[in-house]
């Protein structure tokens, strides 16, 4: 919200096209190149070697929070969120994390980043109070680095294999009571497995890229949901990737678009929700650069 996207930092690429060729792609050279793999790229393209990035100043500081919504609060809370995107501070990106679990309904939970120290992150957030469980939490002062692991885990973590399913939504309006009524609805049944929404706020400097610079066609996006089904037995695999698809299903009707950065192999018209309306433009950069495809996967462009 604060910077955009990465790919709006992107000030050139290198790629290893079909013919083996090393082509180098900026604003002033393979324009048309450089505007597919912004939003784009996903393999259809070539091989990238090399990126070089606009740098952004960094704070010394970040503030974070962590935080349970009252359940009584959830309706409430989650209307309040969906208004707050288009007129908050950049600075502040509040997440919000729901789950279906063996227990029923986990959260809502607020993850929010701010950018600025304590005494401003609580100025931020004083909206956000009010549905919070008590005592009032707040904001921890951490590092960049120590805030990037907040949100994804240390970055020296042993790896180990997962098994799990991606799925997402863009929302382009705000969702009415009804709805999340019927969305939450669906969350409190226990099931076997987990399924975890994570509801990412954009607008901001997103919103202000016009669309057409880009490939990336969701820049009016108001909000986006990331679904993710984890099992480890099959009867939990069963059991998540049921209530992934029924919870998908509830707000497909009211959706519009999805993320490029989630592959779905289920989606029935996956071109037309990654790409909108630079899909057309994409196929025929995808036809001039990689003429015999290639480059060629389930989601490539043809």
């Amino acid at each position: 919200r604060l910077h955009g996207l990465t790919c709006d930092a992107l000030l050139e690429v290198e790629l290893v096209d079909a013919t083996s060729r090393v082509r180098v792609a900026s604003a002033r050279e393979n324009a048309d190149l450089f505007w597919a793999v912004r939003g784009g790229g996903g393999g259809n393209f070539g091989v990238v070697t090399r990126l070089a990035f606009r740098p952004r100043p960094v704070a010394e500081k970040v503030c974070v929070l962590h935080a349970r919504v009252r359940p009584e609060e959830r309706l409430d809370f989650l209307a309040f969120w969906q208004a707050w995107i288009a007129d908050g501070p950049d600075e502040l990106t509040p997440l919000v994390y729901l789950a279906a679990t063996p227990r029923g309904i986990d959260g809502p939970v607020l993850l929010a980043q701010h950018w600025g120290d304590a005494t401003s992150a609580r100025w931020a957030l004083e909206p956000f109070m009010s549905f919070l469980e008590l005592p009032e939490p707040e904001p921890k002062e951490l590092t960049p680095v120590e805030a990037a692991e907040f949100f994804g885990g240390a970055l020296d973590a042993p790896l180990k294999p997962v098994h799990f399913k991606s799925k997402s939504h863009f929302f382009k309006q705000e969702l009415a009571e009804q709805d999340w009524r019927a969305f939450l609805g669906e969350l409190e049944a226990p099931i076997e497995g987990v399924v975890g929404l994570m509801l990412d706020p954009w607008q901001g400097a997103i919103a202000r890229v016009p669309r057409a610079d880009t490939a990336f066609a969701h820049r009016d996006a108001l909000f986006s949901v990331q679904y993710r089904a984890d099992w480890d037995t099959p009867a939990q695999k069963t059991g998540s990737l049921a209530c992934l698809a029924r919870l998908y299903e509830k707000l497909a009707p009211l959706s519009d678009g999805a993320y490029v950065n989630y592959s779905d192999k289920t989606l029935t018209d996956w071109r037309g929700a990654y790409y909108g309306e630079h899909l057309e433009r994409l196929t025929g950069l995808k036809r001039r650069f990689d003429p015999d495809g290639f480059f060629s996967h389930p989601l490539s462009l043809t």
